[in-house]
């Protein structure tokens, strides 16, 4: 797992801000006045510079021209400077749409496996749907094929994907990847600026992104404006109905609702009625949950889909290699700029390499406050190895990384949940870390320096691997 600070501000130049508040200022819908609603809609238009930073590093944009307007059909924009000009002429072509009767060709699914594929399919049919397969099938992708198939057969509009924190870049960086015809933005503004923001950004793209947190009162411009289709990564997040995420979104109304979730359901049936009363609050209640276990699930097994590893173990290759692209946390952030404010002002020739790997530090953890965005998110998902019975090695070349990582798996599952393999111990104690890896049940990782565990360490037993600092 890899990590580096990331901007979302694109091109700010001071000519691409002035033609983008030109062209907001010309379109319609903008009730709110003030310094604070000027600043929400800075930020809106700070987001939709991004897209001229896409263009000009090259990435081809595919814009769609509402009908009435004089360049409507599909444009191909080639410069910044040319989608800056259509996007004068047409505000308006910042909002999301579809003729109501055209359909485009469908995008290809040649690049999923063949079980992917039939969970795209199911997807878009009708209803609400939870897709629980194991850790590691690809969700992400399905859901991301499906958008574009529905966008494609002009069944949807809007989408807004919740997520944790920890994954909303990643889902940014994905739909790049796998639809890159589709404008998609990441919307958590400050909370001074939140209501005004998400109305200045209310569906000026067809994907929203943004976390759980933003839902806990869910902004007036999704609830006047709802989107066609939720999706809800990590659902299990959503499981308690007396959450404050879970009401809030409980007050979204939209015309489709996806759950994604790699932990099993089947155990609690007050968390399966919960996210069946999301996914279908016409058909199910929290109610539900005083069912027999053996009748709710004989109910939801129309809505429900999980594939396991073994049942598709032929279709998969033999390794699968991802990068994760994670925030830094705010302690992290505050400490990445400080050092690098330090170093201004002086001459930085020779201390390149130095700042250098300060940074790098700053980016795996934060020295001082202990915060790490790499650890979180590991916990995370060791909490959903441990969930299926599975075990995992974690590589890192600094000690501090694994260090903190043992106390949280420590607080999370107490201290025999994870052994150590670093390079002050000696043959004996590692021989028995790695043989009670090996043997214990409860032992779900490895925490192993990569100058000792990286070379001659077979460890058929675990089936993940993390790089911390690769």
């Amino acid at each position: 797992m890899t990590d580096a600070p990331q901007s979302v501000r694109g091109n700010q130049t001071g000519n691409t801000l002035r033609l983008l508040r030109q062209a907001a200022d010309g379109a319609p819908s903008e009730p709110w006045t003030g310094k604070r609603a000027d600043r929400a809609r800075t930020w809106a238009l700070e987001l939709d510079a991004t897209l001229c930073g896409r263009l000009e590093a090259g990435t081809p944009v595919s814009l769609r021209i509402p009908a009435g307007h004089p360049w409507r059909g599909r444009v191909y924009t080639q410069t910044a400077d040319e989608y800056r000009k259509l996007r004068l002429t047409a505000p308006e072509l910042i909002r999301p749409w579809l003729l109501p009767h055209e359909e485009l060709d469908p995008p290809p699914l040649a690049p999923l496996y063949p079980f992917q594929r039939n969970g795209v399919e199911w997807l878009t049919g009708l209803g609400g749907r939870i897709l629980a397969d194991d850790m590691g099938l690809g969700k992400t992708i399905q859901v991301i094929a499906a958008i574009r198939l529905l966008f494609n057969r002009a069944r949807l509009r809007r989408v807004l994907i919740l997520s944790p924190k920890s994954l909303v870049a990643n889902w940014e960086a994905e739909l790049g990847k796998w639809a890159p015809e589709l404008g998609a933005a990441v919307v958590s503004p400050p909370g001074r600026i939140r209501e005004a923001a998400w109305q200045a950004l209310a569906w000026r793209r067809h994907v929203l992104l943004t976390n759980y947190e933003q839902m806990r009162d869910p902004p007036v411009a999704l609830r006047s404006h709802p989107p066609g289709l939720i999706v809800a990564d990590e659902a299990h997040r959503l499981r308690k109905r007396s959450a404050k995420a879970t009401a809030g979104v409980m007050r979204l109304p939209a015309g489709r609702f996806w759950a994604l979730s790699g932990t099993p359901l089947e155990r609690d049936t007050n968390d399966l009625a919960t996210l069946l009363s999301l996914i279908e609050p016409k058909r199910f209640s929290a109610r539900d949950a005083r069912l027999h276990p053996t009748s709710l699930r004989a109910q939801a097994r129309t809505f429900v889909l999980r594939r396991r590893k073994a049942e598709v173990l032929e279709e998969l290759p033999a390794v699968r290699d991802t990068t994760e692209r994670l925030d830094l946390t705010p302690a992290q952030r505050r400490a990445y700029r400080a050092a690098v404010a330090a170093i201004r002002g002086r001459s930085a020739a020779g201390n390149e390499l130095a700042l250098l790997t300060r940074l790098r530090e700053i980016c795996d953890l934060d020295p001082a406050s202990g915060a790490s965005s790499k650890a979180d998110r590991i916990v995370e998902l060791l909490s959903r190895i441990r969930e299926q019975g599975e075990k995992a090695v974690i590589f890192a070349f600094l000690l501090g990384p694994l260090r903190n990582l043992q106390r949280r798996i420590a607080d999370a599952w107490g201290h025999g949940a994870c052994r150590m393999l670093v390079g002050e111990m000696d043959t004996e104690e590692r021989d028995r870390a790695v043989r009670e890896f090996r043997t214990d049940p409860d032992v779900v990782a490895l925490l192993a320096s990569t100058r000792v565990g990286g070379e001659g360490l077979t460890l058929v037993e675990a089936n993940h691997a993390f790089h911390f600092d690769q």
